[in-house]
């Protein structure tokens, strides 16, 4: 391993933690101290490097093809013949190494719209670096007969906008998979000279919608109910330790609340006795089917949620 005293390995440690900084806290929110202290180094050695935070912004944009996916990961890429298979390999990467890039990838958005020329050209470039390697395996699929001829340049821009938006949606609702992502981006753009290459299946039911809960609120009236729903959202959110935890509606078999003053605190329990505590958002809306109708209570009302078999009617 090259000596920390190396120039290019230490610019190359300012370069890869002030990307950290940049993708959490944006540039504004950045400072030249942080990147610093955190590095142990003292603020003269960074300018030895760089006349501003703007110029450690340009060279950070530059080395933004390389930090979106583990080179060693490309390596696998580059060796995959089949077109589809290297296709959704690429694209898997991506999705996986999404929430450790997403920052910067927003930070160079923003840089394409600055007033500054430099930058604008060098986040064009760069975002322009980022679509090659789907522009040029388009290129290599038409040529081969595997896809009918759509504009290349278009294509690898719009795939890299797919790519992104599953990113957030995997970041945001744990009811979905890398692997049915993936699946449903692969059958939207393999397309052959006579349609897709491939179908996505359609996802089932959700389990839900056959289970049925059992519903008390404080006043003891209980009610039973199906497809039961937190916030419109088919998982519960809670506070479990420093973090937030999803727990999916399939994932547990009964929930004790109680109400501490302003907070209010679920235990949840699963088919097997085990147990997690959670800090929620008593204004959150349990809603669900009942005989009657809609039904919908804020969980401060609710002191038990336990699931049941039987039919569509109140308990």
């Amino acid at each position: 391993m090259p000596s920390l005293r190396s120039k290019k390995f230490k610019k190359e440690h300012i370069i890869n933690k002030a990307i950290e900084f940049f993708s959490k806290n944006g540039f504004a929110g950045t400072t030249i101290d942080e990147i610093t202290t955190s590095l142990g180094i003292a603020k003269g050695t960074f300018y030895l490097y760089f006349k501003s935070k703007r110029e450690l912004l340009i060279d950070c944009i530059g080395q933004l093809t390389t930090i979106v996916v583990p080179k060693e990961v490309w390596e696998d890429i580059r060796k995959e013949t089949d077109y589809a298979s290297r296709r959704e390999k690429r694209l898997v990467a991506v999705l996986k190494a999404f929430p450790t890039f997403c920052g910067i990838l927003n930070l160079l958005k923003s840089c394409v719209q600055s007033k500054d020329p430099v930058l604008v050209k060098k986040a064009s470039d760069a975002y322009k670096m980022l679509a090659n390697p789907l522009r040029k395996e388009r290129r290599w699929a038409v040529e081969h007969g595997v896809v009918g001829r759509v504009d290349e340049e278009v294509v690898s821009f719009l795939l890299l906008g797919m790519a992104e938006s599953g990113g957030y949606l995997l970041m945001i609702d744990p009811r979905y998979t890398f692997e049915y992502v993936t699946k449903i981006v692969m059958s939207m753009t393999l397309f052959s000279k006579g349609g897709p290459l491939l179908q996505a299946e359609t996802p089932a039911k959700s389990k839900t919608e056959n289970s049925y809960w059992d519903v008390t609120d404080c006043n003891g009236q209980k009610s039973r109910l199906r497809n039961l729903r937190f916030d419109g959202k088919d998982y519960l959110c809670g506070i479990f330790g420093n973090g937030e935890l999803r727990v999916p509606v399939i994932n547990f078999a009964s929930m004790d609340l109680y109400r501490e003053q302003q907070q209010v605190s679920a235990t949840l329990s699963d088919k097997n006795g085990e147990k997690v505590t959670l800090k929620i958002d008593g204004d959150t809306s349990l809603s669900g089917e009942s005989q009657l109708g809609q039904y919908i209570i804020a969980l401060k009302d609710v002191t038990c949620i336990s699931s049941t078999l039987g039919d569509d009617s109140f308990g």
